[in-house]
Formats: C-alpha cells, structure tokens, sequence
C-alpha cells in the first residue's frame, strides 16, 4: 500500500512538473518563436553572447546548494543549512552582477558588439533576483510541492511574455527579450516567497557550508562542465561568424533542445529527490528509470522527427526566408535530442544515489576528450554545421559511457533500454510513414503545410495512445514482482 501511495505520489508530482514546463516553457517558447518573427537574428545572437557569460554566473552563484539541500535526509537538516545556502548563493551572485558591470566592455570588445554594453548589466541583474529563489524552490522540490511551483512559473511566464510581446511590436527589437527575463525572474522570485512557509536569514556557518559542499562541490563543478560542453559551441558561433549567424543557430537549437531540455527536466526534477529518498534500494531506482526511458523517448523523438523532417518549410513559412540558415542545424540537432532522451535520467539516477563525484568524473573526461575538441574542431572547419556534427558526437559517447556506470550500478542491461525505447521509435517510424504519404502538393501551399504537420502530430499522438498506458509508473504488483 505505501508502494503504491509512493507511485501516485510521483505521478502527482509528474503531472504538475510536466505542467510548469509545458505550461510555462511551451508558452514562453512560443512567445519566443513569435518575437522571432518581430526581430532579426542579430537580436536573438546578442542574447545568446550575453546569456553565455550570465549563465555561467549563475551557476557560480548557486553552486549545487539546492542539490545538497535536496540529496540530505530531513533529519539531517539544520536551519543553519537553509541559511547559509541562501546567504551564500546572493553574496555570490551580487559578485556575479558586478563583472557583468565591469566586464562589459571588454566583452563587447570580444565579439565586437557595442549593445553588449548595456544588455549584459541589465540581463545580469537577474542573477541576484534568482538567488533569492534558490532556496525557496529546494524547499518546493524537497516536499514535492510541484502544483505550486508550476502555478508561480506559469503566472510569471504568462506576464512577463505579454509585455514582450507588446514592446516587441512597438519596435522594441532586443530590449523585449531582456524585460521578458527580468520581469519572468522577479515575478517568479516575489511569488515563491509568497507560497513557501519557511523564510532565510542572513547567516553564514562554516560547519553548515561545508558539510553541503561535500556534495554542492561536486555538483557546482559537474555543472560548470555541463555549461562549458553546451556554450562553447555558442561562444566560438558568435566569435567567429558574429551575431547574424549566431542568431540562426540559437533558433534551431531552440527548437529542438530546448524542448528537449524542458521535457527531460520535468524528469529530473522529480526523479532526483525521488531517487534520493530511495538510494537503499536499487531495485526501485532501477524501475522508476526504465519507465523514465520509456516515456521520454516516447514523447521526445517524434517531435524531433517532425522538425527533421519539416524543417525546410516550417523556417521558411513561419520565420521567414532570413532565417533560412537555421534549416541544416535544426534537422541534426533534432537527432541529437532524440540520441540524448534515450539515456533517460542516467546522470539524475548516478547522483541521486549519492554518487555526485563519479558523475563530475564522467562529465569531464567526455568535456576534455570528446566536447572541446569536437567543437572547436567543427567549428574551425565547418562553422556553425560543424558545431552541431559535434554536438551529435558528444550524444552519442555520453549515452554509450553512462550507460556503462547505470549497467554497472544497477544491473541495468542494453536489452532493458532497447525494450524501454521500442515503443517510441515504432511511433516515430509511424509518424514518418504518415510524412511520406502526405509529402509533395500538401508542402506547396502555406495552408495544406498547416494541415499536413496536423495530420502527422494527429497520427504520432494515436500511435503514442496506444503506448502511454503500459508506460504508467509502477504499482504494488510491478515492484513486488522484483
């Protein structure tokens, strides 16, 4: 009985995640491709150079506390851990917002775009507004109070896209996509602070920072790997080929790993202290993985197949024709996202069994030997194709070497995953018979395009129908059956 409370449990707190991505990340993302439509690329590549250096604060700023506060037992907790974690996190990002102040030149000189001066100051002021919601959010996450934080992102997203929106009409250009991430933030921050019953002090212990860095280090470092790997491409894109280019390549990557992303967050959030509370016991941990394989595959590759395969007229007719250089790095990203749902949560499962440092192991033997020099490889002789080729490589090792330490931890088998990812691939292989039959005078006219990618989206989801139930979390019967 408790079992089978636990699997409703998760699937509560599935539901309201997959609820605050889609509902939030889908309609930021489509406010995004609509604002796409409003600007030209040069003002999605100047976000993308100044989001690569904020980014990479924050992460500094956050240093994996809420991982640790997540991964510790609530008994072994102390307010002074929550304090501390707090305190920490806004002296770090005030740091952070000031070099953004003063590095802003010599960053506008390294891409040689004068508007850096002014975005980067103003964009970096989200990193202390995110700070003040680190520890709220780990508190949200910990008691699997997922309804509320879905709600609070929802509303912060929902604002924060119409006034873009409005400014982006107005002829507003680049500076409605920094008041949309400003106003996202410090709705976001406001409202947690509102829905969550514990609140910080200002406190600083050593005895409580490091007994969270113990682990936060680990994640902190693994992370900073993880930026590197997924930035690099970006920042040598924008280097070298400036921030037109930049612009095309962020679009596609946008709309293919981005959902992604949200998709596999929506799993990882939950799954971590889920894995975390379970880490006694594999058997449990090595069930709820192979049904997250099962699902994310499910709902991940055949999106991705219907931009592979539309890509050409969905750039063309949704974006319009100066957008054509997104078309090539759309359809190979799509393949990357497809290769990277395949290995599930793999990462989330590692450390949420409390094997932080092996994870940071695995990701930066796969960033020193296989990202850095892929990219710098593809980019120098390929440009912005290149860099996608190689993000395409590093998926396809990264799942291969993770699967190796899942296989070795928890007896997970490659017969395991191949049953786990068969039924979204046989919807995908579905999904392209519907292209095929629909290709030709459906692509000529604007309007039968709409009807075609209706149909394909009507067909994957019938096919889908037919495998969701049997991919439902486990219940008593499953985990006795162990």
């Amino acid at each position: 009985m408790v079992q089978d409370k636990g699997a409703r449990s998760i699937k509560t707190a599935l539901s309201w995640s997959f609820f605050q991505n889609v509902a939030s990340k889908a309609l930021s993302l489509v406010v995004k491709l609509y604002l796409a439509r409003l600007v030209l690329p040069d003002a999605f590549g100047l976000i993308g150079m100044a989001i690569v250096f904020i980014s990479f604060m924050n992460i500094m700023a956050e240093m994996g506390m809420a991982a640790a506060l997540i991964q510790r037992k609530e008994k072994d907790l102390k307010p002074s851990h929550w304090n501390t974690a707090f305190t920490l996190s806004l002296l770090v990002a005030t740091v952070g917002w000031l070099l953004c102040v003063l590095l802003s030149s010599t960053i506008a000189s390294f891409y040689n775009e004068e508007l850096l001066r002014l975005l980067l100051p103003a964009l970096g002021f989200s990193l202390i507004i995110d700070s003040l919601a680190v520890t709220q959010t780990a508190r949200l996450k910990k008691d699997m109070r997922f309804k509320e934080m879905g709600l609070v992102t929802t509303v912060a997203v929902l604002v924060s896209s119409a006034v873009a929106m409005v400014m982006a009409y107005q002829g507003m250009g680049v500076w409605a996509l920094v008041v949309k991430s400003l106003l996202s933030s410090g709705m976001r921050c406001v409202l947690l602070w509102c829905v969550s019953p514990w609140k910080p002090a200002l406190s600083l212990q050593k005895s409580a920072f490091l007994d969270l860095f113990s682990f936060s280090g680990y994640v902190a470092l693994e992370r900073v790997l993880f930026f590197l790997t997924n930035n690099l491409d970006f920042l040598l894109i924008g280097k070298l080929l400036g921030s037109s280019v930049l612009g095309a390549y962020t679009l596609a990557f946008t709309l293919t790993d981005v959902i992604r992303q949200q998709i596999m967050n929506t799993f990882n959030n939950v799954l971590f202290p889920v894995y975390a509370k379970h880490r006694d016991d594999p058997a449990r941990m090595r069930n709820y993985y192979l049904k997250v394989v099962r699902v994310s595959t499910l709902l991940v590759t055949p999106v991705m197949l219907l931009f592979a395969l539309n890509a050409g007229p969905l750039i063309r007719e949704g974006f319009g024709t100066h957008w054509q250089t997104a078309i090539d790095p759309l359809r190979i990203l799509a393949v990357s996202a497809i290769i990277h749902s395949i290995g599930g949560t793999s990462a989330t499962l590692i450390r949420g069994a409390g094997h932080a440092r092996l994870v940071l192991c695995i990701n930066l033997g796969i960033t020193v030997l296989v990202t850095l020099p892929a990219i710098v490889i593809g980019c120098l002789g390929w440009g912005f194709i290149g860099a996608a080729w190689a993000i395409v490589t590093r998926r396809v090792i990264e799942r291969v070497v993770f699967h190796v330490f899942v296989r070795r931890l928890f007896a997970i088998q490659l017969r395991d995953v191949l049953q786990a990812i068969r039924p979204g691939f046989v919807v995908a292989a579905f999904m392209c018979a519907t292209h095929a039959l629909l290709q030709g005078e459906l692509e000529s006219n604007p309007f039968l395009l709409v009807i075609r990618l209706l149909l394909e989206v009507l067909a994957c989801g019938l096919a889908a129908f037919v495998f969701l139930p049997s991919a439902a979390w486990p219940g008593r019967s499953a985990m006795a059956s162990r």
